[in-house]
């Protein structure tokens, strides 16, 4: 078959079987090497085409027959029979050395998939949208799955379905089933989450499903059902199904479900013997769904397809080489594959296969293929080591012939050059240096003039990369029809303009679309910038200019404070809010009157309003009293120690670098602010005079330095004597600091006073990333009240929680772990899809129940609400306290493990509600929990030893435990509390222990792939 898909497709297709033949698609937009081959291993002798289709099969020496020009007189033609064993189709799977596999696929597999399917819910009522492309498996599904059932298919003519398109035929053509691919599934959510109601039912799958994705289209169209599929095309299109709930979507990952009828599963190790639930291991397949194996390699279908004893009885299986487990619920989830095949956009792609055919190029010594989500599907980026030629030679080579054997699925959507590939300390490849070479090598838009940096960087944010040239197509550089229509609707947005699909096509190279955009936009340009961001306006000294009424223009085209927010620091000029929507000549007009306007704002103080986690520190203060409760102090151990000048150097530069920690707290009516005035100075150092017997008495000295946020100067170096010699220390309110920024600040600060220099431009990102949690805050407060004030009843049972034998002062005890076996802890979460936080919650549960005969119900934790596309690392203290209730799960640490990161996932959903609010809602009883945990990732260029925190030695709670990571590995434990000492080190051994009973389970093949972390 060929040709444009449609009702004559389908037709053929009943001809075809009917005839006792089989089909398989030839796409006629495959280089020709790849159509010959598919054909040979076919051995086709005939090609049934529609429409103008068949020129390139007839120069295969195929006869091609149209089915427009074949009669119909209306005469019913018998069926020749056909058995259960009969090829129906041969489905082309990736193969990329120019032999693809051929898949036979038979008759009782499609039988077995459409026909007395519960799952699937087909029957005469069905209305299946045809939208999968012949050549994809899931097309067999919504053909046969209407006809079989004596429903109705229906095809659309869309180059691609967009949403507006498909709300008009579940309006029109009455379509109430549907199959999408999961990058599909995405794009419709994201552009138009209701597109999908009035459908009965939406299938999704080929790839992992994205549960946000699901929650929203959920949400949006009540009474849809949700159903997730999962299968190889050996087994006919589907081996697992299943219904999603609510309740899914609390879950790491989706369940794949169950089996389907007519197809059974097992999960076997490395030697195929079965595993008990809750191990990972391959997932084998068997039933009525097994293809015959692979056309012409009787090699290929003996290694894939073998002979198992399962149940007591001998079973013809299919190795899929995907990982999975069976969980104690009887539901399947997916855990990755065994191999480099990965599925990209769909289509699967065998890496290792791939690169050998890339250093089959003479020009390439080494390659390295990686895969990379992106806008809801995955790009596929190439790093080329040339061989003797220049990088730009090697590549040049490629994309001028070699790139042509490939089908368009298989082509790298972004080829850059590498002297070497970049290796680990281990000696694996290190992905995380060539994504940041990738990144560095797609970052420049030399030579392109304000329209066009706009353009491009629209296409880098959907295709991931700027175009190299004026010339460069988007398909050929690595973009989609998926990518197209998710970039088309955010230019509609921004330009105001209809950009229809169509109409791209004929515009996809750069140059043309610039003109295009231009002509449709009416010369109105795109922004560079994405999203709401922070923009620094730059002056226009060309073309000077004077406003009479510059206040009143300035409110007219930039109205505050609820979308757009104008202020001037130090002669620059910054727009915050919601800059996205503003257009290109409004920043234009503002660059010609900087000057100006910069003068009108001169002497105003920046306000901007506290997040409501700062806020509930200021309550905290005007209701409680609390001037020391949100102080953090770390003592620096210099080398030898630094004069007095040396320290006010580091002061003044440190608070240039980041103008918030001179900022101070003002209630405005009622509204909280920061005001940062200007011409404020920098606070001097603290030059304590007064003695202090030993370090430790230094330390708790600052740590409960008293300080109100309504005062200014929230960072104080201070410099002190302690047992006759200096001591020095770093002082901190928590108000404009969390960890992200400490672990910042630390380098700078040791910078400043060892090398003197400066530490850079002003850094004023706070202003945008408390615009932003207040946006997410309004959209989200209504549903985390709800989720909080549900938990409340399950609070009110747990009743008291602290543990016996408190004493009075605070000890701590710590654990180094970089070198032990613990330190892998985190890539054993990993592959279980969990987070470090539910592995401690549930081991310390345990553990405390066997070391104190008590067992916490409720741990709090900190989650953190930065915006990491703003600065994921800036001044301010973008954090929320979470209260987790923990049931008693006995038995099974896995089982616990996993139900406390449901707990975790429902409370991160609902974290954005100002703490006093949430304390509210569930009664009080989030801030009763007697364990606090606490999980720190500390930077590279931390100075390691350099400043030693004090902070865990101040707990409000009886137990606080620390979680510090380093470069993806588990590096340090600490326990502080109000437990005596042996307590306190009886837990973290036990803690240990535990740790590595959870590795011990996993034999001596522990995945420590820093990749994977």
């Amino acid at each position: 078959m060929a040709g444009r898909y449609g009702l004559q497709t389908a037709v053929a297709l009943l001809g075809i079987l009917k005839a006792g033949a089989h089909y398989a698609c030839l796409d006629e937009a495959l280089p020709g090497q790849r159509l010959r081959g598919m054909a040979d291993r076919l051995a086709a002798r005939h090609a049934v085409c529609v429409g103008d289709a068949g020129a390139a099969l007839a120069a295969l020496g195929l006869s091609c027959l149209r089915v427009s020009d074949v009669p119909g007189d209306g005469a019913a033609r018998p069926s020749l029979k056909r058995g259960a064993e009969a090829i129906a189709y041969v489905n082309f799977s990736s193969g990329s050395t120019g032999q693809p596999k051929a898949i036979a696929c038979v008759d009782r597999g499609i039988v077995r998939l459409c026909v007395e399917q519960p799952a699937l819910g087909l029957d005469a009522s069905t209305v299946m949208l045809v939208n999968a492309p012949l050549s994809f498996d899931a097309s067999t599904l919504e053909i046969w799955g209407a006809l079989l059932n004596g429903g109705q298919c229906v095809f659309h003519g869309e180059r691609l379905l967009s949403p507006a398109g498909l709300r008009g035929l579940i309006r029109g053509q009455g379509v109430n089933t549907l199959w999408l691919t999961s990058a599909l599934f995405n794009t419709m959510v994201d552009l138009d989450p209701g597109c999908m109601q009035g459908a009965r039912q939406v299938l999704a799958g080929g790839e992992a499903l994205s549960a946000a994705h699901v929650r929203r289209a959920m949400r949006a169209n009540p009474g849809v059902r949700f159903i997730n599929g999962y299968g190889p095309t050996e087994n006919t299109t589907f081996t697992a199904c299943h219904l999603l709930t609510e309740e899914d979507l609390l879950r790491p990952s989706l369940p794949i479900g169950a089996p389907i009828n007519g197809s059974g599963v097992a999960i076997c190790d490395a030697s195929l013997r079965p595993l008990p639930s809750g191990r990972i291991g391959e997932l084998v397949a068997f039933g009525a769904g097994l293809a015959h194996g692979y056309l012409g390699n009787a090699e290929l279908t003996e290694a894939k397809f073998r002979m198992l004893e399962l149940g007591g009885a001998a079973r013809r299986v299919y190795l899929t080489g995907d990982l999975a487990r069976l969980g104690e619920d009887g539901l399947l989830e997916y855990h990755g594959r065994m191999d480099k095949e990965v599925k990209i956009n769909g289509f699967r792609i065998d890496l290792a296969e791939l690169e050998n055919f890339f250093r089959g190029c003479p020009q390439v010594r080494d390659c390295a293929l990686i895969d990379v989500a992106h806008q809801g599907g995955k790009l596929l980026l190439a790093a080329i080591a040339p061989a003797d030629a220049s990088g730009g030679e090697a590549l040049a080579a490629l994309e001028a012939g070699w790139l042509g054997q490939l089908p368009p699925h298989e082509r790298p959507h972004a080829l850059f050059a590498v002297d070497a590939l970049p290796l680990t300390a281990n000696g694996k490849l290190d992905r995380a240096a060539l994504l940041e070479r990738w990144r560095e090598d797609g970052a420049g838009m030399d030579g392109f003039d304000a329209g066009e940096r706009g353009a491009a960087a629209l296409w880098r944010r959907h295709v991931g990369h700027p175009p190299s040239s004026r010339r460069s197509d988007f398909f050929a550089d690595g973009g989609n029809s998926l990518l197209a229509l998710r970039m088309l609707a955010e230019a509609e947005r921004l330009l105001g303009a209809r950009l229809p699909m169509e109409a791209f096509y004929q515009a996809s190279r750069f140059d043309e679309f610039c003109r295009w955009l231009a002509e449709r936009g009416a010369g109105r340009a795109l922004p560079e910038t994405a999203g709401s961001a922070l923009i620094r306006v730059e002056p226009d000294l060309a073309a000077p200019a004077e406003e009479p009424e510059l206040a009143a223009e300035l409110a007219r085209r930039f109205p505050e404070p609820d979308r757009v927010r104008l202020f001037q620091h130090r002669g620059d000029l910054f727009l915050a809010g919601e800059t996205a929507g503003l257009a290109p000549a409004c920043l234009r007009w503002l660059a010609a009157r900087h000057c100006q306007a910069v003068a009108a704002l001169a002497g105003r103080p920046l306000e901007c309003e506290l997040n409501p986690f700062q806020r509930s520190m200021a309550l905290d203060e005007m209701i409680n009293g609390n001037l020391d409760g949100n102080s953090m102090f770390y003592q620096l151990r210099p080398a030898a120690p630094w004069s007095d000048e040396r320290l006010r150097h580091a002061s003044d530069a440190i608070h240039r670098r980041h103008p918030l920690l001179n900022a101070r707290v003002s209630l405005e009516g009622e509204r909280f602010v920061f005001l940062l005035e200007e011409d404020a100075p920098a606070p001097e150092p603290i030059f304590d005079e007064a003695g202090y017997a030993d370090e430790e008495a230094f330390r708790l000295r600052y740590l409960h330095h008293p300080h109100s946020v309504f005062e200014r100067g929230y960072l104080r170096l201070v410099r002190a004597e302690a047992a006759g010699k200096p001591v020095f220390g770093l002082w901190l309110h928590h108000v404009a600091a969390d960890a992200h920024f400490i672990g910042r600040l630390l380098p700078e600060l040791r910078a400043a006073l060892e090398g003197g220099g400066d530490c850079g431009d002003a850094d004023l990102s706070f202003a945008q990333q408390n615009w932003r949690i207040a946006r997410r805050l309004e959209s989200g407060r209504d549903e985390a009240r709800g989720y909080w004030a549900g938990l409340r009843p399950r609070l009110e049972k747990m009743g008291a929680d602290m543990p016996p034998g408190l004493v009075e002062q605070t000890c701590m005890a710590e654990r180094d772990c970089a070198a032990s076996r613990a330190g892998a802890l985190l890539s054993w979460a990993v592959s279980r899809k969990q987070g470090l936080l539910p592995v401690f919650s549930a081991l310390l549960q345990r553990v405390c129940e066997r070391a104190l005969s008590w067992r916490p119900r409720l741990v709090s934790t900190t989650c953190t609400q930065r915006d990491g596309g703003i600065s994921p690392d800036g001044a301010g203290c973008y954090i929320n306290l979470l209260p987790l209730a923990l049931d008693r799960t006995d038995g099974d640490i896995e089982a616990a493990i996993a139900a406390a990161g449901r707990e975790a996932l429902q409370a991160m959903a609902a974290g954005c509600l100002p703490y006093e609010e949430l304390a509210e809602a569930c009664g009080g009883l989030g801030g009763k929990s007697a364990v606090l945990i606490n999980i720190v990732e500390e930077r590279q260029d931390h100075p390691d030893g350099w400043a030693e925190s004090c902070n865990q030695l101040k707990v409000r709670r009886p137990l606080t435990l620390t979680v510090f990571l380093r470069a993806g590995r588990l590096a340090r434990l600490t326990l502080a509390g109000r437990l005596p000492p042996q307590a306190l080190e009886s837990l973290l051994d036990g803690l240990l222990a535990a740790c590595d009973s959870l590795l011990d389970e996993e034999g001596a093949d522990v995945r420590d792939d820093l990749a994977i972390a």
